[in-house]
């Protein structure tokens, strides 16, 4: 979504394994803002939906 010239807000829908620990998929989504953040400075603000797959798939 884009608010203005030099600011985006970033949604994101990601999909864990199911046997990812909670430290495994904190360091990743720290990871990916900062990785974001860095190649993409004018992303201002970032939202992250997490599942897994195993949940996702029962949705369905």
């Amino acid at each position: 979504m884009y608010f203005g010239p030099h600011d985006v807000f970033l949604a994101i829908d990601i999909r864990f394994k199911k046997n990812q620990s909670s430290l495994e998929i904190e360091k990743a989504v720290c990871r990916l803002e900062k990785d974001i953040r860095h190649t993409h400075p004018i992303v201002k603000r970032i939202f992250i939906e997490m599942s897994s797959f195993t949940e996702h798939k029962t949705i369905e």
